[in-house]
C-alpha cells in the first residue's frame, strides 16, 4: 500500500490523494483514515472516513479538503488485509506562494 508522505494545500483548496498497490486484489479493500496527529484541536482538513480500491484495481483516489492552516498525520490501515498502511502528512499552508518566496529568501540568506 503506498501512498504520498506529504502533500501540500492552501488554506480553502482541495486535493485529490491517490492510494495505490503493486498487485490488484481478488476482493474490495478497505481503507481507514486514521488521524494519528494534528498541530489544532480544531479541523485542519475533511477526510472520508474510508476509502475504497475495489477488487481487480490498484489505484484510487480520495478528496481531502484544507480548512484551517496546520499540520495533520493521518495512518492508513486496512480491516481485510494485513496490509501496512503509509503516513501521510497534510501541511495545510496560508498561500502556496508565501511557502515558495519564504524557501527563495532561506536560500539566499544562507
Amino acid at each position: 500500500l503506498s501512498a504520498p508522505e506529504v502533500v501540500s494545500l492552501e488554506s480553502g483548496s482541495s486535493a485529490n490523494v491517490t492510494v495505490s498497490l503493486r498487485d490488484p486484489l481478488n476482493e474490495t479493500l478497505v481503507i481507514t483514515l486514521n488521524i494519528t496527529h494534528s498541530s489544532k484541536p480544531s479541523s485542519i482538513v475533511e477526510l472520508p472516513a474510508e476509502v475504497q480500491l475495489p477488487a481487480g484495481h490498484t489505484k484510487t483516489a480520495f478528496q481531502v479538503k484544507a480548512d484551517d492552516v496546520g499540520q495533520v498525520t493521518v495512518y492508513l490501515y486496512t480491516i481485510n488485509y494485513n496490509l501496512t498502511g503509509p503516513r501521510i502528512q497534510f501541511q495545510v499552508i496560508h498561500s502556496i506562494i508565501v511557502r515558495y518566496a519564504d524557501e527563495v529568501i532561506g536560500w539566499i540568506y544562507f
